[in-house]
């Protein structure tokens, strides 16, 4: 198969340096190609703030300061350390918590098993503050879901919720737990989001579905003293796929991931990883996702994915959307990160599920399963509550077909992606 992308040297420069930059400790990139990028013409500004969207400051200033790399302008050599400083007393701020989560989910006997967050940033770059962190992820069994939320607030001070449970009639709350795959909570005093899985998507209900096999898979990652349950190596490579994909790729660290795991493990059993993924349904998000990667970092393809690719032609239209999304905008006007349209991102959805079944399941879902837009739009009381189903389509219709007809120019606006709620 043959993906028709601009080489990464037809990108704006500062593109070309972000993606040269992304290398983890034991990897480092060209020296001479930085150097010369770094004594071009450079959007300094731009530079920053894509570099921050992007979550790829610490490797930037990592490569920059190790490589002694000259025509760097000291105020951007400034601003770019404050950002880096920051993102890692975050990040060891997360492990001052995952200390303390590990410890109460333990206490109260709930397995866990922890997902991306410091523990990647340990295992993938060597260094957890070389991969920044804004929250924690945990993933749990879905019979343990109500006790893990209790625990989280009773014993551990979560005291805000992103979904609102509490404000939710009993039905409501039901409804939603049930069609969703985790709840974002948050800590007022320590600044602390978590967002607490049951699943891996809200898309596939089957994901890790079978908790005691995908927990038997786990692996202990020791971090700061201590260790902790974390992803199975092939679940790791897929998930992380999977998570990228459902968010269109649109932060180049998702992308590094994959990247910097390529090269730290040549001799993974890559046939494995990908037989989890096609066993799972996702083997779409993760050839698009190790194409872009291939691509994009300069990486390898492993054999067993470029075979794989040539029985999956439309991987390759694929990969280019998203490629020409992401390096699309540039200077003072780029909107970054960047989101699809909200009819893309339903197609996007649409092409990642091979299979008939799935697809013809997450349309009926999404045309007929009402969520917080629906009873928001309409309050009824909970005994209507099965209404919401019947007028879920109008709601629709009227959303997405006829409203825009009486607002002009709202077609070209960009939206958030479907899975946060349309």
């Amino acid at each position: 198969m043959s993906i028709r992308l601009p080489e990464p040297s037809s990108l704006a420069p500062e593109y070309q340096l972000l993606l040269l930059a992304a290398r983890d400790p034991d990897h480092p990139p060209d020296t001479g190609r930085l150097a010369a990028l770094c004594a071009g013409d450079l959007d300094w500004d731009f530079l920053l703030r894509a570099a921050r969207e992007h979550r790829l400051t610490p490797l930037l200033h990592h490569w920059l300061n190790r490589l002694g790399v000259e025509g760097v302008p000291t105020s951007f050599r400034e601003r770019l350390t404050v950002q880096a400083k920051g993102d890692a007393l975050n990040v060891m701020g997360l492990v001052t918590h995952l200390k303390e989560i590990r410890a109460a989910f333990d206490a109260g006997g709930i397995p866990v098993v922890f997902l991306k967050g410091p523990i990647l940033g340990r295992m993938a770059y060597g260094s957890m503050a070389l991969r920044p962190s804004s929250d924690l992820d945990l993933l749990v069994a879905e019979r343990d879901r109500a006790r893990a939320i209790d625990l989280l607030r009773e014993r551990l001070g979560f005291d805000m919720d992103a979904h609102r449970l509490d404000r939710l009639s009993p039905r409501r709350r039901k409804h939603l737990l049930h069609h969703t795959h985790e709840a974002t909570l948050g800590h007022s005093r320590a600044g602390l989001v978590l967002d607490l899985h049951w699943r891996a998507s809200k898309f596939d209900r089957t994901q890790f579905s079978d908790w005691e096999t995908f927990h038997s898979r786990r692996q202990e990652v020791e971090m700061a003293g201590e260790t902790y349950p974390y992803l199975g190596t092939c679940d790791l490579v897929v998930y992380l796929a999977c998570h990228g994909a459902r968010h269109h790729w649109q932060r180049l660290f998702w992308l590094n991931d994959l990247a910097v795991l390529i090269r730290r493990w040549p001799d993974l059993d890559w046939g494995a990883v990908l037989d989890r993924a096609v066993e799972m349904g996702e083997q779409r998000a993760l050839l698009v996702g190790f194409a872009l990667a291939h691509h994009c970092f300069e990486v390898p393809l492993p054999r067993p994915f470029a075979e794989a690719l040539a029985d999956e032609p439309m991987v390759a239209g694929m990969a280019e959307r998203i490629f020409r999304v992401l390096f699309a905008q540039t200077g003072p006007q780029a909107e970054l990160p960047v989101h699809l349209p909200a009819f893309s991102m339903a197609r996007w959805t649409f092409d990642l599920t091979p299979a008939f079944s799935k697809r013809f399941a997450l349309t009926l879902k999404f045309l007929l399963v009402p969520n917080r837009r629906d009873w928001e739009s309409l309050s009824l009381p909970d005994f209507l509550f099965p209404a919401y189903y019947v007028l879920r389509p109008p709601r629709l219709v009227w959303q997405y077909a006829l409203r825009p007809l009486f607002r002009p120019g709202s077609r070209r606006k960009t939206a958030k992606p479907l899975e946060h709620g349309s």
